[in-house]
């Protein structure tokens, strides 16, 4: 597969990520062990692009990092206790802060959220009528 910065701002990737894949890959690249180095030495996020990999592929993906997300997931678990208590103080602030907009916002996308929540609905009806 050939990622380019077309195809990532059709799948609405960051912008700033996009800005640093044309600036990386000006005419794009194929998906290879080197490009996924290069990729992570200047900053890019480089397991988004799983995203665009057909279901199946991301099942062999998924199984084939499990173990790997398993050791690395507990390395971190510690790190992560201290983390959110030393960050705790500074998310309840945030939250304070940010609830009256998020209300405006909640209200605001009401609707939408409704279209899209009976679609999806409607589309996974249908998908999984698909499976056997």
């Amino acid at each position: 597969m050939r990622i380019t910065a077309k195809l990532l701002d059709t799948h609405d990737a960051c912008e700033s990520q996009v800005a640093v894949f044309r600036k990386t890959f000006p005419r794009g690249t194929k998906v290879t062990l080197a490009a996924i180095a290069k990729a992570r030495k200047v900053g890019l996020s480089v397991e988004w692009i799983a995203e665009l990999l057909p279901a199946s592929a991301r099942k062999v993906r998924d199984a084939a990092t499990a173990p790997a997300y398993k050791v690395f997931n507990a390395a971190i678990a510690d790190a992560r206790k201290v983390r959110d208590a030393a960050t705790a103080p500074a998310r309840k602030v945030w939250d304070a802060a940010t609830a009256p907009a998020r209300k405006v916002w909640d209200a605001a996308i009401a609707d939408a959220r409704k279209v899209r929540d009976a679609a999806t609905a409607d589309a996974l009806v249908e998908a999984f009528k698909e499976t056997p």
